[in-house]
This record gives C-alpha cells, structure tokens and sequence, in this order.
C-alpha cells in the first residue's frame, strides 16, 4: 500500500511535463491504479487494489482562485 508521503516523493521528483511518462511508470510502481484531481479546491485521490485510498489535502486556493 502506497501513502500520500511516498506520492509527493515522487511529485517532488518527477512532476514536471517533461518527466511526465516516467512520474506515471513510479506511482505505477508505488501500487497507483488510478488518480482524480479536482480544481475546485486542488485535492487529488489516489487508488489502488482492495479498495486502498489516499488523499491529498486541499490547497491553500484552488485552480479557481476560491
């Protein structure tokens, strides 16, 4: 099971457009199945097998300023 510290590890690392396919090939190896960003508040949740759920915490101002 993965958790939201080793997420922002490799956010840290690799996060950028131009590391894009080797950030998706790390939260793949971390045990990611799936993610769901919200720009309403800036939160995303992570998934994974048996139900497994992580979420990130909102950020100070979402992508629309609120």
């Amino acid at each position: 099971m993965f958790t939201i510290e080793e997420i922002n590890d490799v956010h840290d690392r690799l996060g950028s457009a131009r590391t894009f396919t080797e950030y998706v090939l790390a939260l793949k190896a971390l045990g990611v199945e799936r993610a769901d960003s919200y720009l309403f508040d800036g939160h995303s949740e992570y998934f994974g097998r048996g139900s497994h759920k992580v979420i990130s915490p909102t950020a100070a101002r979402g992508a629309f300023g609120r």
